[in-house]
């Protein structure tokens, strides 16, 4: 309460009311307490506006609030004194990196900065690196061969020294090309995970290319096993740029032997044997099939970033040209879970448009007419009316009359958590109220459109979730085993419920 009562403007209309309204006895103790309370709950600048609205009301202790407001304010001019120094230091920055950008040739670049690191570190800024680095992709020999002479402090920067070597090398100028390859050498090997995820010792691997053609790609390998072999960092670090790094150490590395090779590696590690054996796929025995089974159990994982990359990965594949055999396979493994259907409705919709896919999306819009799930059996319909196939559309007779009766519960229109339960907590109730609670727009708009009593729809769904499973699959043993899942894969990406 005294946070809030601190922090805001109506504390100050409160202070004359109240101070006037108490006896003479108690308001040297209410200032004191008054003074003791804004220092602690109140920032810099309320703290002042508080304690001056006090001293032209108070008829005791002027001496303290004096002293205490005159603390306030100096605090204050402090605050405002370094909120200065540090906007000037961020503009100052901010033009520094305009001239950086402004400048198009070296001979710019010289007359800019003397690419000075005003830090410390390693001696050269790093905005001038990355700016003469992508200026000497372009620059002429004389031009290069000047700045070099002016600014060789920029060559204590590897991915610049690497640009350089190859620009030389373009021109032909061999031996100082090899004086500057030597310093780009020396410098991207140096680092180590830090200089694969930065790109420096990938650029070295495309120069050493350059210079000496596939031989070089024995010196890149044995460079990347040393790394890896003398353990510098967490694999991890390196995986997602691995691929790129094997394509140019390795690029027609034997597949099958390097994973046969991981799995004896992982084989004497305790978390590896500790875990159940994993059985092969017999339904994946093509990588057409593998890419469609991490496709549809990316689905299941129900994390929403995950969710719209796989959805529209799914749509890259298919517009691409010869991609419809692959969209065709991922299709068909999506179809085949129920669980998938919403997704896989709703990628052919999108592609409705375009007479190419129509085989596809009449094959599998068929097999989706068909779902125990309506909105499923409504996009597959329209999809298949718009391509104008005739639908045959299954149907049951009902009972001639029958009624829902409610037991009229004044609990039924409330979508609030119960007393005490924060959202996001592993908690669960044996109550419908409870369990529908987050579905309150969805309900509401169902109750709208059918006429059916809010109360009637929230039991129903809350039967459709016992019979499902209750809490195993709803409540937090269902929230834990997707985060086990999730945390295993590293997957670090939000997930709901």
């Amino acid at each position: 309460m005294r946070g809030r009562l601190f922090s805001g403007n109506k504390a100050y209309d409160a202070i004359e009311p109240i101070y006037s309204r108490l006896p003479d006895s108690e308001r040297e103790e209410a200032e004191n307490d008054f003074i003791r309370c804004a220092q602690l709950f109140a920032d810099t600048s309320h703290e002042v506006s508080l304690l001056s609205n006090l001293k032209q009301v108070s008829s005791e202790g002027e001496y303290f609030i004096e002293q205490a407001l005159n603390r306030a304010k100096h605090e204050l001019a402090g605050v405002r004194d370094e909120g200065n120094r540090e906007r000037a230091a961020s503009s100052t920055d901010d033009e520094a990196e305009r001239t950086l950008e402004d400048a198009t040739t070296l001979s710019e670049l010289v007359s800019a900065s003397d690419g000075a690191d005003l830090w410390g570190g390693r001696g050269v800024d790093y905005s001038y690196a990355r700016r003469a680095s992508k200026l000497v992709e372009t620059a002429s020999l004389e031009e290069l061969l000047s700045f070099l002479d002016e600014r060789s402090l920029v060559l204590n920067d590897a991915k610049f020294a690497i640009n350089a070597t190859s620009r030389l090398m373009d021109h032909g100028a061999q031996e100082k090309s090899d004086e500057i390859y030597a310093l780009a050498e020396k410098l991207a090997l140096a680092g180590n995970w830090s200089a694969w995820l930065g790109g420096e010792k990938i650029a070295f691997q495309k120069l050493r290319q350059k210079r000496a053609g596939v031989e070089s790609q024995e010196e890149g390998f044995r460079s990347l096993v040393n790394d890896f072999s003398h353990g510098q960092a967490s694999a991890q670090m390196v995986l997602s740029d691995l691929d790129e790094i094997i394509d140019i150490v390795a690029p027609n590395a034997a597949w099958d032997k390097v994973w046969d090779q991981v799995q004896d590696h992982l084989s004497v590690y305790r978390e590896y044997v500790s875990t159940q054996s994993v059985a092969p796929l017999e339904d994946v025995l093509s990588p057409e099939d593998l890419i469609a089974y991490l496709q549809q159990r990316g689905m299941l994982l129900l994390s929403i970033v995950l969710t719209d990359r796989l959805r529209e990965s799914l749509l890259e594949v298919a517009r691409k040209p010869g991609g419809l055999k692959l969209f065709d396979i991922i299709a068909s493994r999506l179809v085949q879970h129920e669980s998938s259907h919403r997704e896989i409705a709703a990628i052919l919709l999108r592609l409705v448009e375009n007479p190419e896919y129509k085989d596809v999306l009449v094959k599998h819009a068929i097999q989706l007419s068909v779902s125990s799930d309506a909105v499923v059996t409504n996009i597959a319909r329209y999809i298949l009316h718009t391509l104008g196939m005739d639908v045959e559309v299954p149907s049951e007779k009902l009972p001639a009359y029958y009624d829902l009766v409610v037991l009229g519960d004044e609990n039924a229109e409330k979508f609030e958590l119960p007393a005490g339960v924060e959202p996001g907590s592993s908690f669960w109730i044996e109550d419908p109220w409870y369990w529908t609670t987050s579905l309150g727009y969805e309900i509401k708009m169902v109750s709208d459109a059918s006429g059916i009593e809010v109360e009637a729809i929230r039991r129903r769904c809350a039967e459709f979730m016992r019979i499902s499973g209750a809490a195993d699959a709803f409540g937090p043993p269902a929230e834990k085993r997707l985060e086990i899942e999730i945390k295993s894969l590293d997957l670090l990406f939000p997930y709901f419920r």
